[in-house]
């Protein structure tokens, strides 16, 4: 495309038309390229009220239909997911309650074994103050035995 300010020298005629000629093809270019453009511009907007119409039609559909459950239904990746989930959360929870069983079997055991400690510690009580009595009683039949011996030591003695 030639530029008006290029040329300061005066044209003839022919150079003129030519030169006008060249504009308007160029023009023309320009305008066919813009109907194309709006052609499809128009296409697409066509296209588009298409489908906004369509959706419409569906949403109203859906909107007027109940849903029906027996309806439903769901692909083989989404059956999988949903049952991988619920096999992830019931072995979360056969996890947690297999340990609080432990923690309740543990904590059993340590109260049955502080019992079992416990009447040990009071057998051994027992244990331990009959045989100190055992020994007292002992020391004491010594005693009355060392002291009648005694008594009857000084009785054969002469005065």
């Amino acid at each position: 495309m030639a530029d008006f300010t290029e040329r300061r020298v005066p044209m003839n005629s022919d150079e003129l038309h030519h030169l006008i000629e060249q504009y308007h093809g160029e023009a023309e270019k320009g305008h066919e390229r813009l109907r194309e453009d709006l052609d499809r511009i128009r296409e697409r907007m066509e296209n588009l009220e298409s489908m906004r119409s369509t959706n419409e039609s569906r949403f109203t559909r859906l909107e007027s239909t109940p849903v029906d459950v027996k309806e439903i239904r769901f692909s083989t990746p989404v059956v999988a997911s949903i049952v991988g989930v619920c096999l992830v959360i019931a072995g979360g929870l056969w996890s947690i309650d297999s340990r609080l069983r432990d923690i309740a079997v543990t904590q059993a055991s340590q109260e049955e074994l502080s019992k079992f400690s416990t009447k040990l510690q009071d057998e051994r009580a027992v244990t331990t103050v009959k045989t100190f009595d055992a020994i007292n009683e002992k020391l004491e039949q010594q005693r009355m035995k060392i002291e009648s011996m005694s008594d009857a030591i000084l009785k054969l003695q002469p005065r």
